[in-house]
């Protein structure tokens, strides 16, 4: 059964309607996870961090129409294990008393707000709604523009308070995994906002950890810019399975 959508079916079935004789079932951050060790040079953006110098776990994470992720584990005899995950149905990391107000404006009494209810592009636009007295601006995507831009100032809040809870969730997620091995934004939003990531708070609000943020400056963080990156996750299951 999907999430989001009101379909069942197995992967039996599937094989079978494929009329498959082999037959794999990935979900998307599954397949991402998989392509972590065939991404390189152009295909991600370093920010901060060292380059590991062995094999070790690392996490893919990412904002679209949801919030998804997966971790990559390396098995003892070579090769991996993809991880599935689902941040995206954990609670939002609220610390200060302006983002709680704004998280109260976003949600409804008794309904349970999810992390992905903000760190989505259907988040990005109802966190703008939340902060602009006059909303003028209708999709995420005229939001984004316009925070990068600089041409809304409510947009451009909105985009500061976006980094800094997206910072804070990739954070706990490489703290929970020990992910030695990287964190690895994919998604829609990431590759578009790349400069702010690079320039602005990202990084610092990421290794935040108290007397634990030794554990995590050594983390490097990249942004995925390869444009069908799952699909040389789902040719490495494939070739996985001969």
């Amino acid at each position: 059964m999907l999430t989001n959508r009101g379909w069942h079916f197995t992967s039996e079935s599937l094989r079978q309607a494929a009329g498959a004789r082999k037959f794999r079932l990935l979900n998307d951050f599954e397949a991402l996870a998989m392509a972590l060790p065939h991404l390189g040079g152009d295909d991600v953006v370093q920010i901060g961090g060292e380059t590991p110098q062995k094999p070790a776990v690392k996490i893919v994470l990412g904002p679209g129409t949801g919030l998804g992720m997966a971790a990559l584990a390396p098995l003892p005899q070579g090769g991996w294990m993809a991880l599935p995950g689902e941040v995206g149905h954990t609670t939002l990391p609220v610390e200060t008393q302006e983002e709680f107000d704004w998280r109260a404006r976003m949600s409804q009494p008794g309904v349970p707000f999810e992390a992905e209810d903000a760190i989505t592009g259907g988040g990005l636009l109802r966190m703008y709604r939340a902060a602009a007295e006059t909303p003028s601006l209708s999709t995420p995507e005229a939001v984004l523009q316009a925070a990068l831009a600089g041409t809304d100032a409510a947009a451009v809040k909105t985009l500061d308070q976006f980094i800094t809870w997206l910072a804070r969730i990739a954070g706990d997620a490489a703290m929970t995994m020990q992910a030695r091995g990287g964190v690895y934004l994919a998604g829609g939003i990431a590759p578009s906002i790349v400069a702010r990531l690079q320039s602005g708070s990202f990084r610092s609000i990421f290794q935040e950890k108290g007397r634990l943020a030794f554990v995590m400056r050594p983390i490097p963080v990249y942004v995925i810019v390869d444009r069908f990156p799952a699909f040389k996750g789902c040719a490495a299951a494939i070739a996985e399975m001969r």
